[in-house]
């Protein structure tokens, strides 16, 4: 499958947090909560520090896709196994997630 990225606004970015926590909310958080939002954080942090130093050029729509991947780093512990293989089948698979940030799958 090949993902292409689609326009994001600013509006969505609510709807990306709000549809990450629900499939957070429906794996138990992973690992736990917390983490999931301190990961959030430190990520956040990260990119906008090194957006600041000139260190990247990404924008909005790169911003909110690390946002969402933060949160939903460990969504796969709660499956079992890989925890990493089971979170991106998670993540790859939540067709309301990929609406969310923008993504479609292209045939």
């Amino acid at each position: 499958m090949i993902i292409v990225a689609m326009e994001i606004t600013k509006r969505s970015e609510p709807d990306v947090q709000s549809v990450a926590m629900k499939l957070e909310r429906r794996y138990d958080f992973g690992r736990d909560k917390r983490h999931a939002l301190k990961v959030r954080d430190l990520a956040l942090k990260m990119f906008d520090d090194a957006g600041r130093l000139g260190l990247h050029d990404m924008g909005p729509r790169e911003r909110l896709w690390l946002k969402a991947a933060a949160l939903l780093h460990d969504v796969g512990v709660s499956v079992g196994g890989e925890h990493h293989e089971s979170s991106r089948e998670l993540i790859l698979s939540s067709e309301e997630l990929r609406r969310a940030l923008g993504l479609e799958a292209a045939a």
